[in-house]
């Protein structure tokens, strides 16, 4: 419905405008169909006296408050990256992750993917976990611009808009 996108999409833009670019975790808006990457930033390095590093993605639904599990891969060195795992279900085949990086990249968004996405890294054998504050996701349908004029019935002060 095109009055429901709009003001889904005004309200967005207020809320947006309202929270800042200071947010934690930080908010991201991207229309459907469009891509996004995530960052899984992390210090060290697997060459830091650590033998890899597991990395794994996870998923939060907005309404859910249920996290999970969306991929996991391992850097056995710096700069290599080796894919463990990938969900099962709504995301497979959805995903990407880009090599040489930690990054997760849905290609092409839908409507259900909004929602917080945040990183965990595991370190091998030390067992150090961490835990990123991740990045929530808004995703919604194309913002329709409009314009709105009144003209104003001399006759019984009455007005129209079209």
């Amino acid at each position: 419905n095109k009055v429901q996108s709009l003001l889904r999409c005004l309200l967005l833009t207020t809320l947006f405008s309202l929270l800042g670019s200071g947010e934690n975790p930080p908010m991201i808006s991207v229309t459907e169909g469009e891509p996004v990457s995530f960052e899984c930033s992390f210090d060290g390095s697997p060459a830091a006296g650590n033998p890899f590093y597991e990395i794994i993605w996870m998923y939060e639904m907005t309404r859910k408050n249920v996290s999970k599990r969306i991929l996991a891969f391992r850097m056995t060195r710096p700069n290599t990256s080796v894919p463990v795992s990938v969900t099962e279900g709504y995301f497979r085949g959805r995903l990407e992750f880009e090599k040489n990086t930690s990054s997760l990249v849905i290609p092409k968004v839908r409507g259900n993917d909004s929602g917080l996405y945040y990183c965990e890294v595991n370190t091998v054998p030390l067992h150090v976990k961490l835990r990123t504050n991740g990045t929530h996701l808004i995703v919604t349908g194309e913002c329709l611009s409009f314009s709105l004029s009144c003209f104003f019935l001399s006759v019984g002060h009455s007005a129209a808009c079209v």
